[in-house]
């Protein structure tokens, strides 16, 4: 008895470590969230205000217009009224905003998209706490995690993505498959981004998605450094980690085995060479079969 208890409150604790580690992975992303949806809304602010003065002036040139019809069939047009209403369309300039206005309410409506793409987002990875099994929808997952991710990734590499239509619902613990592509896809960017640091090329992440008999499978590739054989078999151990202080708290591919194999009763499979990249693939059984039943 005094053994499962133990036995419980070690899983109580690593689940709430886990918690804490998605927690933290998020805090950290929030800054780049927040300059993700700022960037759109303050163009579409500029934009809101460009159409603003600019209805302002052709209101003004229409008015002009307006005088100069009336006033032309009242009695014959002065010099001074034709002057008056040139003036104002060359003050309008009319041509310049023909021109501008089809452009301002596309990058409007393009921003406004960026930003529903980014609060979608956010709602998806807002059930952190929920911790149960239902149907699923992992590409969706999987795109709403690149969405938060932006920010991470744009500096350093471009996304791939080959996303299998056919896939079903999965029936998963969604928080913690959540939190495995978010951990991947980090490291991804972050492999990425050392070689860029040292002088590397801008880099590619490449994801996938299949079914592979009654498993989803999903393949996570980047182009960083790669792992060297005599530390790949500690990357999975809870706390290692090659970063540096305050970079890394070698806890994210511990908990994406834990969630993954002993969870999810799935695999995870680690291909890598250094100098040329790292492959990781993710097998969730599609009909949630775990260890516990």
């Amino acid at each position: 008895m005094e053994t499962e208890t133990l036995t419980d409150q070690s899983t109580e604790a690593r689940r709430e470590l886990e918690r804490t580690q998605m927690l933290q992975n998020l805090g950290k992303l929030t800054a780049g969230i927040a300059h993700e949806i700022n960037t759109p809304i303050q163009f579409i602010g500029d934009n809101l205000q460009f159409l603003s003065n600019g209805f302002e002036d052709i209101l003004s040139l229409l008015c002009e217009y307006e005088k100069f019809r009336t006033e032309a069939t009242e009695a014959a047009v002065s010099n001074d009224q034709h002057e008056r209403v040139l003036a104002a369309k060359v003050k309008t300039d009319v041509d310049f905003i023909a021109k501008e206005i089809p452009k301002a309410i596309a990058q409007s409506i393009d921003g406004i998209k960026r930003v529903s793409s980014m609060i979608s987002a956010m709602r998806d990875f807002s059930h952190i706490d929920e911790r149960r099994f239902a149907p699923a929808n992992l590409n969706k997952a999987i795109e709403s995690t690149i969405v938060i991710l932006r920010n991470e990734i744009k500096y350093v590499a471009d996304v791939e993505t080959n996303l299998d239509d056919n896939l079903p619902a999965v029936m998963c613990c969604i928080d913690e498959i959540q939190q495995v592509f978010l951990n991947l896809v980090i490291n991804a960017a972050h492999s990425i981004g050392d070689c860029h640091e040292e002088g590397g090329d801008r880099g590619l992440i490449k994801i996938s998605s299949r079914i592979e008999g009654d498993d989803a499978v999903f393949t996570i590739s980047d182009s960083g450094k790669g792992i060297s054989p005599e530390i790949r078999e500690k990357i999975f151990e809870q706390f290692f980690t090659t970063k540096g202080p305050g970079k890394g708290t070698g806890q994210g591919l511990s908990i994406v085995q834990k969630a993954v194999t002993e969870r999810h009763n799935g695999r995870l499979e680690l291909e890598s060479a250094e100098g040329v990249g790292t492959t990781f693939t993710v097998y969730i059984p599609i009909e949630g079969k775990t260890k516990n039943e």
